[in-house]
């Protein structure tokens, strides 16, 4: 077996995974001695939609203090610290 085939079997099997984790908790939320409302599957995902506005917008403002940062470093040394990035390598927002 190569390393090829091996990267490949688990890309499978972490893209089935991928695809079988809404089936899975779909099952286990929306419950049918809780129809017609399912109070449970549709809160869970009001929640998750919640969770991830919040995990945006903080994003948002993390990125935007970074590219501060490298702002500040391009003001300073007139480069940046890390040179792996372009001098005008900035986070799009």
């Amino acid at each position: 077996m190569t390393l090829a085939s091996l990267a490949s079997e688990w890309y499978m099997l972490g893209f089935v995974a991928y695809r079988l984790t809404p089936a899975i908790a779909g099952t286990n939320t929306y419950l049918g001695n809780q129809a017609p409302h399912y109070p449970l599957g549709f809160g869970l995902g009001m929640g998750v939609t919640a969770m991830s506005i919040v995990v945006a917008i903080t994003l948002v403002f993390l990125l935007k203090r970074e590219n501060k940062k490298l702002d500040e470093q391009m003001e300073t040394y007139g480069h940046l610290l890390n040179p792996d990035l372009p001098p005008d390598f900035r986070y799009v927002l």
